[in-house]
């Protein structure tokens, strides 16, 4: 007959083993979230940006931490020659730091200063396309933002509204833009009445709604 206290304490021996592999798991340097990943897009060759994108929602940021803990660097005899003039940078946290090249699908420099590694790791599969559809999409959500703001303000109808009508319909469009995930927020200043709103690249906006009379 197996004896109760032996099963309650091979049980507890046996949750505490699981608690430690996953607090190692986790406690990983791949693993230190951050509240935003920042990607970068370069002129190859250069320090120029061309875009840089603050990643800050749950689902991309486990998303890209899922690909990170994937990320390992090739053995010596397994590297591959690779260009350090990286186009797109992904600033995961303070110790990690990912340089893609956009002709270069396979492999990337990998950059993990806590643990004092650097050079050519294996690309998770998807992390590219990942990196290459945020930055397009990005591109056209700003488009985006502006046709739909321009349609609004543009239009010959806007001018004749009232300023207070003119203040509800941006409020309306700003607000709908928001929901959508179009911009990140939006503000009004009473003083300057301006509308401001920043664009999910980080760029800033605005709507002026006191049309000035050039008489």
């Amino acid at each position: 007959m197996i004896d109760k206290k032996s099963v309650l304490l091979v049980g507890i021996a046996f949750l505490l083993l699981i608690v430690s592999v996953v607090g190692l798991y986790f406690n990983k340097d791949n693993f230190i979230k951050s509240d935003e990943i920042i990607i970068t897009e370069y002129k190859i060759g250069t320090d120029t940006i061309i875009k840089q994108l603050s990643i800050t929602s749950k689902k991309d940021i486990n998303k890209l931490t899922k690909y990170v803990s994937k990320i390992r660097p090739l053995k010596e005899k397994k590297k591959v020659g690779l260009s350090l003039a990286r186009e797109v940078e992904i600033k995961y946290n303070d110790s990690i730091t990912i340089e893609i090249q956009l002709s270069e699908k396979n492999n990337c420099n990998y950059i993990n200063k806590s643990k004092e590694i650097s050079g050519v790791a294996k690309i998770p599969d998807g992390l590219y396309d990942y990196v290459v559809d945020k930055l397009k999409n990005e591109i056209d959500v700003v488009e985006y933002v502006n046709a739909s703001i321009s349609k609004l303000i543009n239009s010959e109808e806007f001018y004749e509204m009232s300023e207070d009508v003119r203040k509800k319909k941006c409020e309306a469009l700003l607000s709908k833009l928001k929901r959508r995930g179009k911009i990140n927020k939006y503000s009004y200043s009473n003083k300057d009445n301006v509308y401001s709103f920043e664009y999910v690249n980080g760029a800033i906006g605005g709507i002026p709604i006191k049309i000035w009379s050039n008489s």
